[in-house]
């Protein structure tokens, strides 16, 4: 018990300093966030709680800051259409301390580049109309704190999810083609449905 109040503490904790660092970035930029997510708050100190409880060490620790970091940058994203430097950074220095401290860093570095790299080509290809430099980022950071294969899967399910989306949009005549989709909230949804599958079939 007492090692999931501390976990969900500090994920709590993350969150907080996050949001304060984004909030400070966006009021420079002229950039409306609005209130203060407490349902991200929230969600996020239990996620971190659940993480740290399955996964004590310091993988499970790269895996809480992107999982809950990444569901901070989908609602920025989806308020401002931007996925925040100032956000991906720090969640990519995390992981890779926490590659560094178990042994993995080179691993860390391979993976996000596996990660990143197709979505860099898909953003050079398309000019950046398609998905951001800030996808890209966030894309990176997936293969940085939770290894190529989560990664690659939560950013495959991120392209099924936003490819729904947009079509239904589309049928419905609320979107044109033209019209930008904040992909950022795909690819945290993405990441959690590939992260909660590898906890769900991790051997006990």
């Amino acid at each position: 018990m007492t090692s999931f109040v501390l976990a969900g503490f500090a994920g709590s904790l993350y969150l907080i300093l996050l949001w304060t660092v984004a909030k400070k970035t966006a009021l420079r930029r002229g950039l409306v966030l609005g209130r203060s997510p407490m349902w991200i708050f929230v969600g996020g100190s239990i996620a971190a709680a659940v993480i740290g409880i399955q996964q004590p060490s310091a993988a499970g620790l790269a895996a809480m800051t992107t999982i809950v970091g990444s569901v901070l940058c989908a609602h920025i994203d989806s308020k401002t259409g931007y996925v925040l430097d100032v956000l991906t950074a720090p969640m990519a220095a995390s992981a890779l301390c926490s590659a560094l401290a178990s042994g993995f860093f080179w691993n860390a570095i391979v993976s996000g580049a596996v990660a990143g790299g197709p979505l860099l080509v898909l953003y050079l290809l398309t000019k950046g109309l398609g998905i951001g430099l800030g996808d890209v980022k966030l894309g990176t950071v997936f293969g940085l704190g939770l290894g190529t294969e989560t990664a690659l899967v939560a950013i495959g399910i991120a392209f099924i999810m936003g490819a729904v989306y947009g079509s239904a949009l589309l049928v419905q005549g609320n979107a044109r083609r033209s019209d930008p989709i904040s992909f950022g909230p795909f690819l945290a949804g993405g990441a959690a449905i590939a992260f909660g599958v590898q906890i769900w079939h991790a051997p006990a």
